[in-house]
């Protein structure tokens, strides 16, 4: 019964992942099949079965090695993955919001966005994820944890030059945020 639920719940977890994780094979695959990979997390019932899975499937794994009492496993029983993750968000994005009309909002952040993406995507990141107003990019699928952690330094030196040129840009337009 136990080895149901912990399969079941890696199940669930997995479909989560996979359905959030198109963007690092193309932003258009990503955009073409939101309603399917990510609408369902987006709903009550789906929410509430992601955190159930996660909690499920770490409390069967802790059940699991305090009754083996060794943190020893086999190689199959693991997987080891090390990346770096940068999170940007737009800053006072909900006061921009309130004053903008929702054709104007769409349109300043898909240039948000867009800087952003080209800023990871040039220091060899991958955005995983865009949720609202902000992006998660994550760094190091590809080599060790070393580099990742400079180029997500990179990434972030270069999000801010190229948000310089967005901001001048839109200068005239929107007031400094209060």
């Amino acid at each position: 019964m136990i080895h149901k639920a912990w399969v079941l719940s890696g199940i669930v977890l997995l479909a989560f992942l996979v359905g959030h994780s198109l963007g690092l094979i193309s932003l258009d695959l990503m955009e073409t099949s939101e309603f399917w990979s990510i609408g369902p997390w987006r709903t009550s019932p789906g929410t509430i079965l992601v955190n159930l899975a996660i909690l499920g499937h770490a409390g069967i794994g802790v059940s699991v090695l305090y009754r083996k009492r060794t943190l020893r496993s086999e190689k199959w029983q693991w997987i080891k993955l090390q990346v770096a993750m940068l999170f940007a968000d737009l800053r006072k994005s909900t006061k921009l919001a309130e004053d903008r009309l929702p054709f104007d909002l769409v349109f300043i952040f898909n240039q948000f966005f867009a800087e952003l993406s080209l800023a990871f995507k040039e220091t060899g990141s991958h955005c995983a994820h865009f949720n609202g107003d902000g992006l998660m990019a994550l760094y190091g699928l590809d080599y060790d944890l070393e580099t990742p952690c400079r180029d997500a330094l990179k990434g972030a030196e270069r999000m801010f030059e190229r948000l310089e040129g967005l901001n001048t840009r839109f200068a005239n337009e929107l007031a400094k945020p209060s």
